[in-house]
């Protein structure tokens, strides 16, 4: 068995993070945008939408269905970003770990290549604020104060340990 954060030299010089895509359906209730981080239902009950997820509570079939993280999702679940624009209980293409644009927002400060990012409820990667946060992306491209959402480069990985917990500052 080999991990999700394997990372494959091809042959070369440095290392390449792998990839792990999937479709899934949106149950969100709205629109997502190329970016979206998004928490994938785990709960293999049937339906169309879900109000709330705790860390899953719909599915058209089997762990199908993504919705906005909640905080236990955001950390225990495994999330994903959306590949593309997907309408409400459409399906759409997500990345489970690997490098992707994600929105990415700091409350303060600035992102610099390299910082641990975490998963907010606004589907977003924040900045590393507190101890205890499980971080799900590498800050790939400096922003400066990015206080309202910007697309970024990150290396993902929304598996259940991420790239592990922040202990804080």
């Amino acid at each position: 068995m080999t991990s999700a954060l394997q990372v494959l030299g091809g042959g070369g010089v440095g290392i390449f993070p792998t990839t792990i895509d999937a479709t899934f359906y949106n149950r969100s209730g709205n629109t997502l945008d190329i970016g979206d981080v998004m928490q994938v239902d785990m709960m293999p009950t049937p339906a169309t939408e879900s109000a709330s997820v705790a860390p899953g509570g719909m599915g058209t079939s089997i762990w199908s269905n993504v919705d906005d993280p909640n905080a236990a999702g955001i950390k225990y679940g495994v999330l994903c970003v959306a590949l593309e624009s997907i309408a409400d209980n459409a399906a759409g293409r997500f990345r489970i770990c690997g490098i992707v644009d994600a929105f990415v927002i700091a409350a303060a400060g600035s992102v610099v290549i390299g910082d641990g990012l975490v998963a907010t409820t606004g589907n977003n990667c924040d900045l590393v604020l507190a101890a205890d946060e499980r971080i799900i992306a590498i800050a790939l491209e400096a922003q400066t104060t990015p206080t309202t959402r910007t697309l970024s480069s990150v290396w993902f990985n929304g598996l259940p340990g991420g790239f592990g917990m922040d202990t804080g500052t």
